[in-house]
């Protein structure tokens, strides 16, 4: 069981306004250990990236990112670059991974809170 304490106020000057984010909402509702599943699940095998690899990343398998069972994070932070219609108005988010060049995830943070 994950344990988050609720709710959780991020500091003003990177919000218009509160909102509680999305994984916050999806541990709430009670959907986050099913997420964590189906995410362990992929990595079993893996088309994370355009390589489309499909190693099993579970059992620490390597191809051409030499990413195993753990990725590093190299940087994680908010993006306003990209269309109004892509980013909303609180913009997304982008995870940048050590070790391969081509994987970047970027996720959309919802305007609608």
């Amino acid at each position: 069981m994950i344990a988050i304490s609720l709710p959780v106020k991020p500091e003003p000057q990177y919000l218009l306004e509160y909102y509680e984010p999305v994984c916050l909402q999806t541990c709430r509702r009670g959907e986050m250990e099913e997420r964590v599943e189906a995410a362990l699940k992929e990595l079993e095998d893996c088309c994370v990236c355009p390589r489309d690899c499909h190693v099993n990343r579970l059992n620490d398998e390597k191809r051409v990112c030499n990413t195993g069972r753990h990725a590093i994070v190299s940087s994680a932070f908010p993006h306003f670059g990209e269309e109004d219609c892509l980013r909303g108005w609180r913009g997304s988010g982008t995870i940048f991974f050590g070790l391969c060049k081509r994987l970047r995830i970027q996720t959309i943070v919802s305007s609608s809170g």
